[in-house]
């Protein structure tokens, strides 16, 4: 016998549609680790490993997690608006627009066995339907839901070019224009040395600032096929040749991001390649500048900075004889 919240008389008032179920799909958003998108010719598939969303198809790339995870949820979150047809013909699924379906958003996640797959139809006035595969019924849904199913690859991607946590870096090693190379490390107090072709302390703050010039880097645009030539010139000779380390936390390894930045072309715009990633994107003009600038302050800074002074009681070094 079921039990309903709901006395005898609230019954009376509703209808079957107003006491079905209305979800699309059951599942958590946090634990999927494959999403695939087939709309048209268009397939997008996006991974997740340990380490964070990646794309796979059209591009391998690094995937923007919160995007990703916010078109998950829209899924998660989808109910039905109406109930457009119980046992559906092939008439009515042409009609709904599912038959050829504009649009497949099939999901895996953890501890499932195989995917499962909605099936979106949009109809020339804009009304959406839906279909979960291995269920019959054809239900009306939101028409704002297509916006979701239509996100941009772009728009997927991650544009932020740090690839590590901005505030977890340890170690900063940086080259300009093939000269000896400088290395900034995290102290456990916070403070940073300068050591390399250059030696120093530098400020937390300044680091700090530092640290947000290069989490604020985005990209305006990808060649995600370069000529080979193209990707060994910007690898061969780069303007500013940069590697990041990040500290390990708890089980999780630790990260390093090796990142050339090209000379800026003639209208400003900067080339830079993640060097484990295939594409090279573009960043604003005076990106690299803004870079150059910030290590000339540390570098200034560093050798500025009051030098270690000899312990109170250590003798002087006798001065040698003549």
């Amino acid at each position: 016998m079921a039990v309903v919240s709901a006395g005898l008389g609230d019954l009376e008032k509703k209808d079957l549609a107003s006491l079905r179920d209305k979800s699309l799909l059951s599942f958590d958003p946090w634990k999927v680790k494959r999403l695939k998108i087939e709309r048209g010719k268009e397939t997008v598939l996006l991974e997740k490993p340990a380490d964070g969303w990646k794309l796979q198809q059209p591009v391998e790339a690094p995937a923007d997690g919160p995007t990703v995870t916010d078109l998950l949820s829209a899924l998660e979150r989808l109910r039905a608006t109406g109930f457009e047809a119980e046992h559906p013909k092939p008439a009515d699924l042409r009609r709904s627009g599912l038959e050829p379906p504009a649009a497949r958003m099939t999901i895996l996640q953890e501890g499932w066995d195989v995917e499962k797959t909605v099936l979106v139809g949009k109809t020339k006035d804009g009304s959406l339907f839906a279909r979960t595969v291995g269920r019959d019924p054809v239900l009306t849904i939101p028409k704002d839901f297509w916006e979701k199913v239509a996100t941009k690859v772009s728009d997927l991607r991650r544009k932020e070019i740090l690839g590590v946590g901005q505030y977890r870096i340890d170690t900063i090693t940086a080259s300009r224009d093939g000269r000896p190379a400088v290395v900034l490390t995290r102290q456990k107090d916070g403070s940073w040395t300068l050591t390399g072709s250059a030696k120093g302390s530098v400020k937390a703050d300044s680091m700090d600032t530092f640290l947000r010039l290069l989490g604020s880097l985005k990209a305006l645009s990808w060649n995600d096929r370069p000529a080979e030539a193209a990707r060994a010139a910007l690898a061969r000779k780069p303007a500013l040749d940069l590697t990041l380390h990040e500290e390990a936390e708890g089980n999780a390894a630790a990260k390093t991001q090796h990142l050339v930045f090209g000379a800026p072309a003639k209208d400003g715009a900067v080339p830079v390649r993640d060097m484990a990633w295939h594409p090279i994107a573009t960043l604003a003009s005076g990106s690299l500048a803004g870079i150059d600038g910030q290590i000339d302050s540390l570098l200034k800074e560093a050798s500025e900075a009051p030098k270690p002074q000899p312990s109170p009681g250590t003798a002087p070094s006798p001065s040698p004889a003549k």
